[in-house]
């Protein structure tokens, strides 16, 4: 039973590190444009509209400049 309480244990702290409120909840946030997660200063360009997922709330902006 130990063998099981330790695999279950394990799973559950990688289930965790994974979690993306998890990840959120320590200042990182996610950026969307149209529905699509931004992954590069080339996914947008100025005037573009975007939205910032943060861990509690999120923000609605415009892109005033991109630096590559």
């Amino acid at each position: 039973i130990n063998v099981y309480n330790n695999s279950y244990e394990m799973l559950l702290n990688k289930l965790e590190l994974l979690n993306p409120l998890s990840v959120l909840s320590k200042g990182y946030s996610v950026v969307t444009k149209d529905g699509k997660t931004i992954k590069t200063s080339q996914d947008i360009k100025i005037d573009d509209n975007i939205d910032i997922k943060l861990y509690k709330g999120s923000i609605n902006a415009i892109v005033k400049g991109v630096n590559e």
